[in-house]
């Protein structure tokens, strides 16, 4: 018997089989952890709060360009404390949303979670810290943000 003719039989078969997918899986790049993450990075001016209890801010920032934000106040009606949630809409209308976690020894910084979003941004992810700043001379408040998001979408 033949080296080739052992190739035809039924376990020697399945055998090469498996070798040939072990050799040809080995040779696949390995697949990454979790989206590409790139920089993000705004900055905004607030505009005030309406009579729904919504703030409002204006800006720029990357990915987005010209950015309008809405920031949501929901209270906990158990606990009394108040969550923050935001809506980030670019100029060409795609939009990102999150959360906003203040930080406990420290209101004017915290956290801004990325949890997705619409348009090029669905699906999104990522974070960032914040930071108010308070100009004492005008009262103008200036919101900077810092982070990083992943870049599901950019082909969109």
């Amino acid at each position: 018997m033949t080296f080739f003719s052992l190739l035809r039989t039924p376990s020697a078969s399945l055998a090469g089989l498996l070798l040939l997918a072990g050799v040809l899986l080995t040779d696949l790049p390995a697949k990454a952890d979790g989206p590409k993450m790139v920089p993000f990075k705004e900055t905004l001016v607030f505009l005030g709060v309406d009579e729904d209890f919504v703030g409002h801010y204006a800006g720029r920032a990357t990915h987005l360009g010209k950015v309008t934000v809405e920031e949501f106040y929901v209270p906990d009606p158990d606990t009394g404390e108040i969550s923050r949630f935001y809506i980030k809409r670019g100029a060409n209308g795609d939009t990102l949303f999150g959360e906003i976690i203040p930080d406990e020894d420290n209101p004017l910084t915290g956290t801004v979670t990325i949890e997705g979003g619409t348009g090029r941004f669905e699906g999104a992810t990522g974070s960032a810290v914040g930071n108010i700043l308070i100009d004492p001379d005008t009262g103008v408040i200036t919101v900077t943000v810092v982070g990083t998001i992943s870049s599901v979408g950019s082909g969109k």
